[in-house]
């Protein structure tokens, strides 16, 4: 059985490691007073999106520009993150997708 670990990283931004997979969720670091981390020191494979608040979008462009990982999202934050060169997987609300296992 794999090991799954969940560190919440200040205010909405959770980081999941499973399976030699590491997932960041809405990764509001700078000028977060509660976050535990830099954004430079995160090397997610996935970014997860919730929706385009600024405290929940946060330092997502610049972490996937460094990282090269692939940020899941709904379709209009998929595409406006397009705009900016990033990697999406743009779905819809309540839908799933399977990325990297």
């Amino acid at each position: 059985m794999n090991d799954i670990r969940l560190t919440w990283l200040g205010h909405s931004c959770f980081q999941i490691d499973a399976a030699g997979i590491t997932v960041l969720i809405d990764p509001f670091i700078t000028g977060n007073s509660a976050a535990t981390v830099q954004p430079e020191d995160l090397e997610p494979d996935i970014i997860a999106v919730t929706h385009g608040h600024g405290d929940h979008l946060g330092d997502t462009v610049s972490i996937a520009k460094r990282t090269d990982c692939t940020v899941v999202c709904i379709h209009e934050i998929s595409q406006y993150l397009k705009q900016k060169g990033i990697k999406t997987a743009g779905m819809n609300i309540g839908g799933t997708i399977e990325l990297e296992g």
